[in-house]
């Protein structure tokens, strides 16, 4: 059984379910692929191992009790449901990093917080400054315009899940930023 791609718990999980020969040919045959797959489709690739290997591991935990006519299509599926995970999970955060108009910290904010106010508003900005036009777009069409996929896609003719990766694209961008601050 190949091991050294996968932690220790991930490698146990397996044992029980598949033999090694089984989990070594999916995992040389499939892994290749998912990387790409999941690098084409992120701001930042590093992630792309690890995402490949959690979508080996759900395809694996499914495989020896569910027939599966197509392999590659069912792991395009997991794949898929993957980013959308990871996309709602960004999505969160970012609306966790929210803050709200208090009308005691518009009477009186210390300077303190002015000027780390202006320090977080000049790093998005530069954050901003760096994503890539179409990324920028979408995302200021839906997060400062309020406009639904639905009417992005309408003005600007992009598909829905073009925009799905270009919000993905911006939040990712967004949160790295972020979790610098």
């Amino acid at each position: 059984m190949v091991v050294s791609h996968l932690d220790l718990t991930s490698a146990e999980e397996l044992a029980g379910a598949l033999d090694g020969s089984d989990f070594d040919a999916v995992y040389r045959s499939e892994a290749p692929w998912l990387v790409r797959f999941f690098r084409r489709r992120m701001s930042d690739g590093d992630d792309a191992q690890s995402l490949a290997q959690e979508a080996l591991l759900r395809f694996l935990r499914v495989a020896p009790t569910t027939e599966i006519g197509t392999p590659r299509a069912y792991l395009s599926r997991i794949a898929v449901n993957l980013l959308r995970d990871r996309s709602k999970m960004a999505r969160r955060r970012s609306a966790s990093l929210h803050v709200s108009f208090e009308e005691d910290d518009a009477v009186a904010p210390s300077l303190e917080r002015q000027l780390e106010a202006r320090d977080i508003l000049r790093q998005v900005d530069a954050a901003m400054q760096k994503m890539r036009p179409r990324t920028r777009q979408v995302f200021l069409a839906v997060r400062i315009d309020g406009m639904t996929y639905a009417e992005v896609r309408d003005r600007t003719g992009l598909s829905s899940r073009t925009i799905e990766k270009e919000m993905t694209r911006a939040l990712d961008h967004i949160n790295r930023i972020a979790a610098g601050l």
